[in-house]
């Protein structure tokens, strides 16, 4: 068989296999401290945003929404990736907000202007 034609094959651990124990297991603790990390996070923002969507000013239900993090002034207009620069929004809301943005630097690219202004 010709080598330039496949696919390099990349063994990840199987959780079936007994050899394989200890990485799944590392793997699956890995994800769930990553996955408090981010529910903390999202309380954390909940509670300085009083538990409303700071767009539509609905308020966010956790449980049964769909809720996306938001940069308030986006990255790519020179906003930080901080806690205060974050927002807690809708997912609907985010991808207008998204839009709305990723216009907003197109357009500053074409009049040649700085995109974080």
């Amino acid at each position: 068989m010709n080598s330039e034609n496949t696919l390099p094959f990349n063994e990840s651990p199987n959780p079936y296999n007994p050899d394989d124990y200890d990485k799944v297991d590392a793997r699956l603790k890995r994800q769930a401290k990553q996955d408090r990390r981010l529910n903390l996070l999202k309380i954390n923002l909940l509670r300085k945003q009083d538990g409303i969507c700071p767009i539509c000013g609905v308020i966010i239900d956790l449980n049964s929404e769909q809720v996306e993090r938001d940069h308030i002034i986006p990255r790519k207009l020179g906003g930080a990736d901080t806690f205060k620069n974050t927002a807690l929004v809708h997912k609907t809301c985010h991808d207008k907000k998204t839009a709305f943005d990723r216009k907003r630097i197109a357009s500053n690219k074409r009049l040649g202007l700085d995109p974080s202004k």
